[in-house]
């Protein structure tokens, strides 16, 4: 393959979480074949990725939690353990999230699977136990998302008299809450 459509299809494969269910419903799916790439290609392709990504976590910049979490990146787990005791109430709902949907993957192993979700139980329960702390951005994130999707609800009942949009606070409380009850079934 030549070195410019090597770099397109790992641009396309990266683009997509390499994950070939969100690929192949993606726009770039035939332009994606075409390049004829290898299931071995793919596979040094994810734990590229997969490294890249353990290597940018933040509890400032959640993008790189969410992104080990869309590819169920069970590697990525005891670095999302040690990490998500450090950020803020915000940063441990994120993490705990991605730590529980990370552990239902096929490929992690039951022993793994157990102790990821004890570990989000427990950062969920930080949460309820505990003063909700947030920074200055992440209130603001929770804000605008909570705002969008105000208006979505809104539009689809199309009613004026909608419940009051929850506070940063409020909406990390609910999240906890219902992470603990799935998490308990």
């Amino acid at each position: 393959m030549k070195d410019e459509n090597f770099r397109r299809a790992k641009e396309i494969f990266f683009q997509y979480s390499c994950n070939h269910s969100h690929l192949d419903f993606g726009d770039d799916v035939d332009e994606y074949k075409n390049y004829g790439v290898t299931s071995d290609q793919e596979d040094k392709w994810t734990v590229e990725y997969i490294s890249h990504w353990i290597s940018q976590l933040s509890v400032d910049d959640l993008k790189a939690v969410r992104l080990l979490s869309r590819i169920r990146a069970e590697e990525s787990l005891p670095e999302l353990f040690r990490m998500a005791l450090i950020g803020d109430s915000f940063a441990r709902l994120t993490f705990a999230n991605a730590i529980c949907h990370i552990a239902d993957g096929q490929k992690t192993s039951p022993a793994m699977r157990e102790l990821a979700k004890q570990k989000a139980i427990f950062l969920w329960q930080s949460l309820l136990d505990n003063p909700i702390e947030l920074t200055d951005k992440h209130r603001i994130e929770i804000a605008n998302n909570l705002e969008s999707q105000a208006k979505v609800r809104k539009n689809i009942k199309n009613i004026d008299n909608i419940q009051q949009t929850p506070t940063p606070e409020e909406d990390i409380v609910a999240s906890a809450k219902f992470g603990l009850a799935k998490a308990k079934k």
